[in-house]
């Protein structure tokens, strides 16, 4: 009995902080090299607001890693993207890695082990011993399956991960285009959740220049419901995309459309094979 009621405490601990996205009353944007915090800047307000250079498109000096898909998200063995993350006062609550440490088959039918290692701002590990938490892709026609290894790692850097399903961002599009919703199974432990990502809109491509380099960017609104098994919760992005590379920075939103986090790419390798 004792372990059934630290069970059911531990689902409803995570449950309750997936709730959280509809909490916050801040919205974080980037701004220049800076982010600021501004609860009545309107989303549409935050587009220009990424380190933008010229309109000048450049090539992407970082090469294909699955030209077949013209993915949007790493797929190289040994690619690895450094960010920032930002919480809703804009103050930095840590920065990570994602590494590319496994790849089976495509984007199509195949799989991805991401590695991520999580720094507090002073270069201290998140977490003791091994300072990883794995995130283990699935791809089956298309479609995301994720299994994360560590509930307890999960709960404490669910806010810094990015939102939606960039790995199902491929192909070619215009601005103005409607990309395909998802829905994605996704496995915490012993707490299963459904993720479904609609209303994926291209609202704009620029050239953006960031401490990573500079990259082609496609800016993306996606709305997100996430199934748990206490209720459903909803949030939503704006995120700026690269091809082969995924995002180059993204603010998130609680369901009234206030933002409680974001992300920025500060760092990108990019693989050998």
């Amino acid at each position: 009995m004792r372990n059934i009621c630290k069970s059911i405490i531990s689902l409803i601990i995570i449950c309750f902080a997936m709730s959280n996205l509809a909490a916050q009353e801040q919205t974080t944007v980037v701004d220049g090299d800076t982010l600021v915090v501004n609860s009545d800047l309107q989303r549409s307000e935050v587009y220009n607001l990424v380190h933008f250079t010229d309109d000048t498109i450049v090539d992407n000096p970082y090469g294909s890693p699955d030209e077949i898909f013209n993915a949007f998200f790493p797929t190289k063995i040994g690619a690895q993207l450094t960010y920032e993350s930002y919480d809703k006062k804009g103050e930095m609550n840590a920065y990570f890695t994602m590494t590319v440490r496994e790849r089976e088959g495509d984007l199509q039918n195949g799989r991805l082990m991401m590695v991520y290692n999580f720094y507090e701002p002073d270069g201290k590990p998140f977490f003791r011993g091994a300072n990883e938490f794995i995130m283990d892709i699935t791809k089956k026609d298309g479609k995301s399956y994720i299994v994360m290894n560590d509930w307890m790692k999960a709960l404490r850097v669910q806010y810094m991960l990015s939102s939606g399903d960039p790995s199902t961002i491929m192909g070619d599009f215009k601005v103005g285009d409607r990309l395909p919703d998802t829905e994605m199974p996704v496995k915490i432990g012993f707490i299963k959740a459904t993720i479904y990502t609609t209303e994926r809109q291209v609202i704009d491509y620029k050239t953006i220049k960031t401490e990573a380099g500079t990259f082609n960017a496609y800016l993306i609104h996606e709305s997100v419901r996430t199934k748990t098994p206490i209720g459903t919760f909803r949030s939503s992005s704006d995120s700026w995309y690269a091809r082969y590379v995924s995002n180059i920075s993204q603010v998130v939103y609680n369901s009234k459309g206030v933002g409680k986090s974001s992300v920025i790419l500060v760092g990108y390798k990019k693989g050998y094979k």
